[in-house]
């Protein structure tokens, strides 16, 4: 009820999709994107810590929190197109011998 009342819900969630995020990032095989990722991901965590522990006007609130999230479905984003290219460069790559394929 406390959390509802002080809006600390919503910086909660923030706070938890930035730490999958982070996560997620860390699986990322590529060093160059991976690295990429992190970065986007560090310039996020000082408006996200502000959303947390200052006390802001609400439209100061709102532009954060819209700030933050539409930022955070770059890096989703992202990290999708990450995904899909490794998927793609995969397909062809097979162990062959002369009489049988293995996966």
């Amino acid at each position: 009820m406390v959390d509802f009342i002080l809006r600390r819900s919503s910086a909660y969630k923030l706070r938890k999709t930035y730490d999958r995020l982070r996560e997620r990032a860390d699986k990322v095989h590529n060093i160059n994107q991976r690295i990429e990722i992190l970065r986007m991901l560090d310039q996020l965590d000082p408006s996200i810590v502000s959303f947390e522990e200052h006390q802001m006007s609400h439209y100061e609130k709102k532009k954060t929190k819209y700030f933050i999230e539409s930022n955070m479905r770059k890096i989703k984003f992202l990290m999708e197109e990450t995904k899909k290219k490794s998927k793609k460069g995969m397909e062809g790559k097979y162990l062959k011998d002369e009489n049988r394929s293995i996966k």
